[in-house]
């Protein structure tokens, strides 16, 4: 809603990651940034909340220890994409190659793997609303798609580096969660690192969540 102020939005962001890290117990005071980005949806389905964490850890943290975790709630996480990797990775899609970020390397190759409609990963400076003050951030290695995942790549899994794909790998790091199955229905967070002139020393996150009805 539009009297979402940065602590109604943040606490809703705690909550839906309550209990979903091991031995981290989740507080307002670690997201420094919260608001809603795009434009007005229709029915029940809610704007994105783009928030940005004190620590890049915790970004980790959610990707690597609490995705199941958020899963078992109906809520997938994946990284926010730049457009230059939101590009690569439909390309290859399209003609039918299965094409993921993990951690900084592109993976391409393999078998296609069904996934949530949120771990297609977000990139969430295209969002209708988004502000010139969030396209133009400076960004850091991007964790997207299977972003952040701890499982073994299969053999027939390539790691490849085309200019075009990671021209802005040097820029960009989020995250996006939501619930719902296929689309967007109540939650999502996207988590973004700033590498340089973050707010918090040097490092910062930013995160994005359709939570409820945003009517």
């Amino acid at each position: 809603t539009t009297g979402e102020t940065f602590v109604i939005c943040a606490k809703k962001i705690v909550d839906v990651l309550k209990n979903t890290v091991p031995n981290q117990d989740w507080k307002t005071e670690d997201i420094i940034r919260a608001h809603r980005v795009g434009g007005k949806q229709t029915g029940d389905k809610p704007r994105p909340l783009i928030a940005k964490f004190t620590r890049w850890s915790d970004k980790m943290a959610i990707l690597s220890s609490g995705r199941d975790a958020l899963r078992q709630k109906g809520v997938a996480v994946a990284s926010d994409l730049t457009t230059s990797q939101s590009r690569t990775l439909k390309r290859y899609r399209e003609d039918g190659i299965n094409a993921y970020y993990k951690g900084d390397k592109l993976v391409v190759g393999g078998p296609r793997r069904p996934r949530h409609a949120a771990d297609q990963g977000y990139d969430s400076s295209n969002a209708e609303g988004h502000t010139d003050s969030d396209v133009n951030r400076t960004r850091s290695p991007s964790n997207s798609d299977s972003g952040g995942d701890t499982g073994e790549v299969s053999a027939a899994d390539r790691n490849v580096s085309p200019p075009d794909a990671n021209a802005q790998l040097s820029e960009a790091d989020s995250l996006l969660v939501q619930t719902g199955r296929g689309d967007v229905t109540s939650t999502g967070v996207v988590t973004r690192h700033r590498a340089r002139g973050g707010g918090v020393g040097a490092r910062g996150t930013r995160a994005a969540t359709p939570m409820q009805r945003d009517g």
